[in-house]
């Protein structure tokens, strides 16, 4: 029989292809920066980096992202289940023109510590992330929860956790979570817009110093294809 993935999240992600995608960065920061309207900002200051992805084609020049292929590593600030617009310069090759807003998702990251952590785990063999066996599972109620609104979530570096929800579901998330007496260790690795207070965003570089005594690897809890 057919295993179903928890959430159809996973399934938008499930016809991706590999790309080069071209974008400007700035350094410590990463990039690409973009505007409320998806624009990108101040792009021809920046300069010109590129990273491997997976995207899934929509037609039309616009993309989803379904993975960062560099993890951990990656300097892209978008996430995947992000959607955005670029031109395919030659096969394989796309240079981000836009993000395309409103985002339908948002992201939060975290460290898994000892509230998360489940007492069995598990690993998945995804064909674009490396496998990695790490103490966060599809059984965790965060994880349940997540699926239950349609998000998904991944794991990298043997315990640094996103939980990527949609924008409408957060509200019911919070109040889930508060209900339920579940907790996120908060990491502050990545922008959280969507909480009520803002944290400085660390550089990439801080943030490799931080995993720099974590085993790397990365899964997500969607049904191996």
């Amino acid at each position: 029989m057919e295993e179903v993935d928890p959430s159809p999240f996973y399934a938008q992600l499930a016809d991706s292809q590999p790309y080069l995608l071209v974008y400007p960065s700035r350094d410590d920061e990463g990039g690409p920066h973009w505007s409320d309207t998806g624009d990108l900002i101040d792009p021809d200051d920046a300069e010109v980096t590129d990273e491997s992805i997976q995207a899934v084609p929509l037609g039309k020049g616009r993309y989803r992202l379904a993975a960062r292929c560099d993890g951990p590593f990656s300097a892209l600030r978008l996430n995947w289940g992000d959607e955005f617009e670029a031109e395919e310069t030659e096969p394989g090759t796309l240079e981000l023109q836009r993000v395309v807003m409103p985002q339908h998702y948002a992201h939060l990251r975290c460290a898994s510590d000892a509230d998360l952590v489940p007492e069995r785990a598990t690993a998945y063999a995804m064909p674009y992330f490396t496998a990695g066996c790490l103490n966060f599972s599809n059984d965790h109620p965060i994880a349940q929860l997540v699926h239950d609104l349609h998000g998904g979530w991944e794991s990298l570096t043997g315990g640094i956790l996103t939980f990527t929800i949609p924008q409408a579901n957060l509200p019911v998330f919070w109040r889930e979570m508060q209900a339920r007496s579940l907790t996120l260790g908060s990491l502050g690795v990545e922008e959280q817009p969507f909480l009520q207070k803002k944290r400085p965003k660390p550089s990439p570089r801080r943030f490799l110093a931080q995993l720099s005594a974590r085993p790397m690897a990365v899964r997500q809890g969607g049904t191996p294809r």
